[in-house]
């Protein structure tokens, strides 16, 4: 039995885990085994088959695509960090034991706020104009 699973990455499914193990049919219809409530996602949208430590997600010729890392696949083995979206849904591949190698978000991050100025940037502003002002003599001794 594998000890792979999906998290949940964003709005929809954010914070939910879901075991991979055999075949887990991801869909909008009540019966599959991992349920998205969204009107992109067809009613057996795709299908995740896991044998060993082998996970491969294959889409069910949905109308709107299953994507692996953003681009769009009928069939892609998956690994640990892979992101897969499905409708509006983001989930992500995680190991047994391992943290994923990167981390998703629905929003920008502080760092990239429309506006916002690094602390880094700052830093090396000040310090540029600190020593142009010394090379042209600005500085009182």
């Amino acid at each position: 039995m594998s000890d792979y699973r999906l998290k949940g990455a964003s709005d929809r499914v954010m914070g939910k885990n879901w075991p991979l193990a055999g075949e887990v049919l991801i869909g909008r219809a009540a019966h599959c085994d991992l349920h998205i409530d969204d009107d992109q996602v067809a009613a057996e949208h795709a299908r995740i088959a896991v044998s060993g430590d082998t996970i491969r997600i294959k889409d069910l010729d949905s109308p709107s695509g299953t994507y692996v890392n953003g681009t769009r696949v009928s069939a892609e083995s998956l690994g640990q960090g892979d992101e897969i979206r499905i409708g509006r849904a983001r989930l992500m591949v995680q190991a047994p034991g391992l943290r994923p190698d990167r981390l998703v978000s629905d929003g920008p991050s502080k760092s990239s706020r429309p506006g916002g100025i690094s602390w880094w940037l700052v830093s090396v502003l000040i310090a540029a104009g600190a020593a142009l002002a010394f090379y042209l003599g600005w500085v009182p001794v």
